[in-house]
């Protein structure tokens, strides 16, 4: 699949259909809101930032909500159809949105949340800041790793640790296509005929050698575990 990716000009991204959440329709105010947020004005200056506008807004958040409980987001396979692709749109029902603007608003969210615009929560109804909170966390995530993958394969992995696959070699092999300067013992190339617990000591061995440390042997605090049987010592 990374193959097909690295050969895309253009990835439409199907993020399911809105009915399948109980939403009739996509509700045409997010679309503003994305564009808004793209104009890089203070958001002090947008409409949906603002008293009045965020009444008339406050659907577009609600919907942006709904669309971030896709499926899409909690998969592994799908970071690199956002990754690779010279260019990607989401669409959802008859929405459609580009990546690029996606993440641009999630941004300038940040941006100016942080530094130029600090008191903008305070602006915010409690629903309305923890869309955005959840908006600018996910997307952020995939922004990060478009800058470190080549240098960090650990940072890539851990970021989506948490991704769903059915299958758990997925979980090396989805991310494997973002990760050109590691490559995997010869023996673990022949995909799924390995044994899960042998694939995940390999890429320990891999990361550790990438490395020239043993940061990948270290869980994080509050891991959780797979259950399989991996040596204490593996990254699962």
């Amino acid at each position: 699949m990374g193959n097909i990716c690295h050969c895309t000009k253009q990835c439409l991204i199907w993020l399911d259909d809105p009915q399948s959440l109980g939403v009739e329709g996509t509700d045409k105010s997010l679309t503003e809101v994305i564009e808004t947020l793209n104009s890089n004005k203070h958001a002090s200056e947008l409409p949906c930032f603002q008293d009045t506008g965020q009444l008339i807004y406050a659907n577009a958040f609600r919907t942006l909500s709904l669309l971030l409980k896709s499926p899409w987001w909690q998969r592994v396979w799908t970071v690199q159809e956002v990754l690779l692709p010279l260019a990607a749109t989401l669409i959802w029902g008859n929405m459609s949105v580009s990546w690029e603007s996606f993440q641009t608003a999630a941004m300038y969210l940040i941006r100016h949340g942080t530094e130029y615009c600090p008191d903008l929560s305070q602006n915010l109804s409690l629903e309305s800041q923890s869309v955005i909170d959840k908006f600018t966390t996910q997307v952020s995530t995939i922004y990060i790793i478009r800058r470190c993958s080549n240098s960090d394969p650990m940072e890539c992995l851990w970021r989506f640790r948490l991704r769903e696959a059915t299958d758990l070699r997925d979980k090396v092999f989805g991310l494997l296509d973002l990760l050109p300067n590691l490559s995997l013992e010869d023996k673990a190339k022949d995909c799924y005929s390995i044994d899960i617990v042998e694939l995940f000591h390999l890429h320990t061995r891999d990361l550790i050698r990438f490395d020239n440390s043993l940061k990948c042997m270290t869980r994080r605090r509050g891991e959780s575990s797979n259950n399989l049987k991996v040596a204490s010592w593996a990254a699962e």
